[in-house]
């Protein structure tokens, strides 16, 4: 079975079969030439008229365009010296049996016309084949495989992929892969770096070329999933926070996404488990260039982990080709919501947290009151103006039970209308200012559970 499928994918057996298609073609052809001349000699004026449009015009256009298609189904891509073999051989073998048969006469449009016609019908054919496989790509289901499926194809994409090629993908490869499937290549192939001798030059190139493919097709994907957090109902931001003495830092945010094939494999086998897989989707219209964009101008990440958290895909490779994005024009805080997401995600569970995950807790929040004079939030008004022009505005600050006002700010809109209704409107504040005044509930949902930053009472210490 191994054997059939290789004599299948062996470029040496395609072009056999598509010059046996040639040949098959120039006998056709001659036939028709046979048949036109046998026509054309009994054939009344205004017929061989017809006849001379459809020698010069449509014959050799209409058949080539058959061969064109049929070369496309065999060559799924052909770089530039196989586009130049495929068209130069049909045009010579045509012309050498049209010659032997002694039906070829020497005039200027005889020469020229077909060779326009079967350019022309090549590459009409080319085109027609190439939709008929990109529609055919497209109406294949796609479905999220089972972990028994993945780990047989993974076992094949590092024999494949790895070993036998040591990641000289070509075009072909690229074309039948799609970018989950490439970003577990990727994680074989630096996993086999680290054993195996490769030049920078090597490595530079082939991870630059993989990289560049699995984006693109990545963002021409509109069927992407993210890990949710069901505690901040939120997609869930992976980072570390530690200390030493003093110090505090954390690693570089990131969130994790897949295609609809590897939804399985990243999913939580604890059926309690606080992690979600959710499909990814956008504000508004964008499709997946505008959900990624999020990620990283909304929520402050940093990174993309695909499919495994060992691949990570950093900010600055992909983010100028979202640019052109209207997410820019919203009043967004992404510092501070990245903190807020890290706070969040733990917030119904503090009581259960270790003194590590405290010391995490408390650095998030530390990190988030340190980016408040830099962050614009929005502060929700409720009211109008009155008859006499005064402001009649119901500002969106409560009293707790010790008595301290506690001021709700968001740090988008999308955040604001979790909480409050259309009715509510927002004026825009700056952060550090209102936290001067009150204690500041940032992104609290309709159960007022939120992260509480004090009014500048907060300091990181080291329990």
């Amino acid at each position: 079975m191994n054997l059939l499928k290789k004599i299948k994918d062996t470029t040496i057996i395609k072009y056999i079969t598509l010059y046996f298609i040639h040949v098959i073609t120039a006998f056709v052809v001659l036939l028709l030439e046979y048949f036109e001349v046998k026509v054309f000699n009994a054939a009344s004026y205004q017929v061989r008229e017809t006849i001379m449009v459809y020698e010069f015009v449509i014959k050799y256009t209409a058949i080539y365009t058959g061969v064109g298609f049929i070369e496309r189904q065999l060559f799924k891509h052909e770089n530039k010296e196989q586009m130049v073999i495929n068209t130069i051989f049909p045009v010579l073998f045509m012309f050498a049996m049209i010659a032997s048969a002694g039906e070829f006469n020497y005039y200027v449009l005889e020469i020229i016309m077909p060779i326009f016609q079967i350019i022309a019908g090549l590459c009409l054919g080319r085109y027609l084949g190439t939709q008929h496989y990109v529609a055919k790509v497209a109406k294949q289901q796609r479905r999220p495989l089972a972990m028994f499926e993945y780990r047989r194809e993974n076992t094949q994409l590092y024999e494949k992929y790895i070993k036998d090629k040591k990641m000289n993908l070509d075009e072909s490869d690229f074309e039948r892969l799609n970018w989950g499937q490439l970003a577990e290549i990727w994680r074989h192939y630096l996993n086999y770096v680290k054993s195996h001798v490769e030049t920078k030059e090597d490595y530079q190139r082939k991870t630059t070329l993989l990289v560049n493919k699995m984006i693109e097709k990545m963002l021409a994907d509109d069927e992407i999933y993210i890990v949710y957090n069901a505690i901040s109902d939120e997609p869930h931001l992976y980072c570390k926070a530690t200390s030493s003495g003093s110090t505090i830092y954390h690693s570089r945010p990131y969130f994790r996404i897949c295609p609809i094939e590897y939804v399985e494999v990243i999913s939580p086998s604890d059926v309690d488990s606080i992690y979600q897989i959710k499909r990814l989707n956008a504000y508004g219209e964008g499709g997946s260039r505008q959900a990624i964009l999020e990620l990283f101008m909304r929520y402050g990440a940093d990174a993309l982990a695909l499919v495994s958290t060992d691949v990570i895909l950093d900010k600055a490779d992909i983010i100028e080709r979202l640019r052109d994005s209207s997410v820019q024009d919203r009043i967004l805080n992404p510092s501070i919501m990245k903190y807020y997401l890290l706070c969040a995600q733990m917030h119904n569970v503090t009581e259960k947290l270790t003194d590590e995950e405290w010391k995490a807790y408390n650095i998030y929040r530390y990190f988030m009151e340190q980016n408040s004079d830099s962050a614009v939030m929005l502060l929700p008004v409720h009211g109008n103006i009155d008859a006499d022009g005064n402001p009649d505005i119901q500002f969106a600050i409560n009293n707790d039970n010790q008595g301290q006002q506690i001021a709700y700010l968001f740090t988008d809109i999308e955040s604001l209308r979790k909480r409050f209704d259309e009715s509510w409107n927002y004026i825009e504040k700056n952060m550090a200012e209102v936290l001067a005044k009150y204690a500041v509930y940032v992104n609290a949902r309709s159960n007022d559970e939120g992260v509480l930053l004090e009014n500048h009472s907060l300091r990181y210490h080291n329990n």
